[in-house]
């Protein structure tokens, strides 16, 4: 069974270590974590905050380059 474990964004940038306000911007223009929605409420799933944040390893700053960000 997959982990559906659901934290607000006040969490979900803490577990990150960014700002809830970056999470804010993501939802708005694209790129961050996905999210759920119910309403006005926002929810984020823990396992795909760890996906999101795994895909943005890289072992150099020409890595990132190179990966179009």
């Amino acid at each position: 069974m997959t982990n559906f474990t659901l934290v607000d964004t006040k969490k979900a940038a803490e577990i990150l270590g960014i700002s809830p306000n970056t999470l804010k911007k993501y939802r708005m223009i694209g790129g961050g974590p996905e999210f759920l929605k119910f309403n006005r409420t926002v929810r984020y799933n823990i396992v795909d905050l760890q996906n999101w944040a795994s895909r943005r390893k890289f072992n150099s700053t020409a890595d990132y380059r190179l990966a179009g960000n």
